[in-house]
This record gives structure tokens, sequence and C-alpha cells, in this order.
């Protein structure tokens, strides 16, 4: 993951905790009323300075939570007293401005703002409504750039109030030439808006140019998905009860040297239940956290290079922990098994980077539930892999393995 963080400005440091934001009374509240608990990875790194009112261009293939991003980010800064739209989201299609009114109006809600969608069509008796809906005030408005930019200079809203555009899947936008749609409205908007561009995969040549031109020194987060190893090979099962997601490890582990293993949970509570479970049933190993001095980890690293029956257990979603860096290149993984998956598809690319020793044919056997199947594709999507059912001849699979690596 790279960081620019634009000329001036201390956005390195990355938040942990909604609190830190100092967020409204109104916005806490709304977002206590639902499942916000803690901001994902991205949102980390991007709220504060889309709070801040910085310019903003995230590429982060798999962004998932780009909805989520864009409403918190954006209604920290609406002031509910003013009846007039403040934020535009764009969007490439109208479904998808339907899909961030439905996700966007709850909290909306909460905070007494006036969220509209763009979507009925010309002529229709919707957009007769539509246009009274705007005239009678809304504080943010979703839809396309043409879309958008009509009602515009139809005026049915007055622009000169709006302080934030944000793009949702900017590279959508792009790709279905919307382009320039886009910066003829930037036209009719104040000179000093606020851009923030929120893409789902890589944005580059001239579109990339034309958009960080018309950004004031940018926070740019970019993310590198280019670190699944290439020629692993990646499979799950699917096993709701715990008991028998243990089992299925057992027989995986059964298979595979110790030292050519490497299982992968979210949490340190997670590494220790599953620590205990591994030593009961006499399978060594060493357990590794993501808050642990330095010096530990070194110790535990030398302790896995050195010992060729220990296998070894870590908290997968860290940047902390062993590497290629302190473990070396001499004992190459057969196996990686996500035993929790993680909740975030870049973490799916995070542990397999911490793991540069798996080497082409490495198998990775991800475990998880009916309620992580979508997960899982979208990881496949994410990353262009393939991730297929584990065969019941999986044996064959890690033999290859332990016979030629």
């Amino acid at each position: 993951m790279i960081l620019e963080p634009g000329t001036g400005t201390n956005c390195n440091e990355a938040i942990q905790t909604y609190e830190e934001l100092h967020l409204k009374d109104a916005l806490t509240q709304a977002m206590r009323e639902r499942p916000y608990t803690s901001p994902r990875i991205i949102q980390r790194h991007v709220l504060k300075p889309i709070m801040d009112a910085r310019d903003v261009l995230v590429q982060v293939p798999g962004f998932a939570d780009q909805m989520d991003t864009m409403i918190i980010g954006t209604l920290q800064r609406i002031d509910p007293s003013i009846p007039a739209v403040q934020a535009l989201w764009l969007t490439s299609t109208r479904e998808v401005a339907d899909r961030i009114r439905l996700c966007g109006s709850p909290l909306c809600e909460s905070m007494g703002l006036k969220l509209h969608a763009c979507i009925a069509a010309y002529g229709s008796p919707r957009f007769k409504e539509e246009l009274e809906m705007l005239h009678d005030g809304a504080h943010i408005v979703t839809g396309t750039p043409g879309r958008v930019h009509d009602l515009i200079r139809r005026r049915a809203f007055k622009p000169d109030k709006i302080t934030t555009v944000v793009l949702h899947r900017a590279n959508d936008i792009f790709s279905y030439r919307l382009g320039d749609q886009f910066y003829s409205m930037l036209k009719d908007l104040p000179p000093s808006i606020q851009l923030v561009a929120l893409c789902e995969g890589d944005m580059e040549g001239d579109d990339l140019h034309a958009l960080l031109a018309r950004m004031s020194e940018p926070v740019r987060l970019v993310l590198n998905v280019r670190r699944v190893p290439s020629g692993s090979k990646h499979f799950y099962v699917c096993i709701e009860d715990q008991d028998d997601r243990f089992d299925m490890l057992k027989a995986l582990l059964e298979e595979v040297p110790p030292n050519k293993t490497s299982i992968f949970c979210s949490t340190r509570e997670q590494v220790d239940v599953l620590a205990d479970k591994i030593r009961g049933a006499d399978f060594p190993n060493v357990s590794i956290y993501n808050d642990v001095d330095q010096h530990v980890v070194n110790f535990e690293a030398k302790s896995f290079k050195r010992d060729s029956s220990v296998m070894r257990l870590e908290d997968g979603d860290t940047e902390v922990g062993l590497s290629s860096a302190n473990i070396g290149h001499s004992n190459h993984l057969s196996l990686l098994v996500n035993y929790i998956l993680p909740v975030e598809d870049i973490n799916y690319a995070t542990r397999l980077e911490r793991e540069k020793r798996l080497s082409e044919g490495g198998v990775v056997v991800n475990f998880v539930s009916g309620s992580d199947l979508a997960s899982m594709r979208a990881i496949g999507r994410t990353f262009g892999i393939d991730v297929d059912i584990l065969p019941e001849d999986f044996s064959s699979l890690l033999f290859q393995r332990k016979d030629g690596g």
C-alpha cells in the first residue's frame, strides 16, 4: 500500500477508531444505531483527509466499503441548517445511484439531511416529482455526471453551496466515457470544490493525469495488488461447525511437513484458541501476534527456521510478523491455510505478501462459512485468481509439493 500525502500534511498517521475523528454528535449517534463499529483499513487512511476537505484519490481494487467511506466522510462536512445542495455523489449508472440512496438514506435521515437520487426517466411523472423535490431542498444529490449537470442547467438546484464532489467508482465513470460530462459539470461549480475519487481498480493514462490535474495537492492512496504469487493454487472449503473445521485442518496437516505450513487467523484470541487445539493434537507450532516486541518476533522466526518440526500460526491481519526478511528462504512453504478468512480483500494479499516463501505450486486453502462465500468470490475477482472448491483428493495437491519441493 502506498500513501502519497501531498504537500503540507501529516496524513501518514492512520486513525484506529471513529472517536479519533471527533465526529458530530448527530453523526456519531446515527452510526451507533447501525453496524459501524470501527473503521476498516482504507478508511483509517482516507476518512480524516476527506473530512479535512482535502482532495483525495484512492485506487484500491476490491474497495468494497466505498459507499460507507463516501457517506461518512461527506456527512461530517454537511451543515443541516443550510437548505441547499452541499455535496454531489457521482456514479456511472442510475442503478448505482439508487443503491447509494438506499445505503445512505438511513444515516442522512437520522441527521435530518435530505439525500436525493436522480434516477427518474426524462418525461416520466417521477421526473416531474424529482424536480419538485430538488426545488424543495436537498443536501446531497447522487446521480450520473450528465444527469446531475443537466439538472443544474435546468435550475433544479443551485450549485453555489456545493463544497464536495465524490466520484464513486471513478474508474467506471471514466471507462463508461462519462469524463467529458464530469469536466463540463465542474465548470458550473465553485472553483474551490473538494474532489474525492474512489476507484475500485486501476486508473491510468490520460484519465488519471486529467483528474490529478484538477486536484490540489491530493492525498493519494494506491494499493498494488500484484502480490498474489503467480502459480499458487487457491481453494476453499465450506465448513460451518468449528469442530469440523479443526478436523479438516488436522487432515491437511497430516499431509504436509510442519515447517512447510503456515496458518492464519484474524485476531490474537483466535490464534490462542487454535494454538491450544493444535498442541493438544500433538502438532508443534509457533504463535506470532501483531502486538509483540520485534525481538520476540525475531526469536520466533529463528525457531521456525531452525526447527524442522515447527509450523507457524499467526495473527494474519497485521503489518507485523514473520516474513521472508527474517525467516529467509531455507524453507519453502507448501501450504498456507486461512483458518479464518480475512474481513477485507486487501488482507488476503497482505497475508500472501508476508509469505514470500510460498513458491510456485504452493497451495492456499481457505476455510469459509456460508456467509463468507460472497467475500471469497470477491477476493477471486479482486486479484484475478481462480478459487475452486477443495477437491476430495486434496492430498494429491499437497503431495506434489512435498515430493517436489
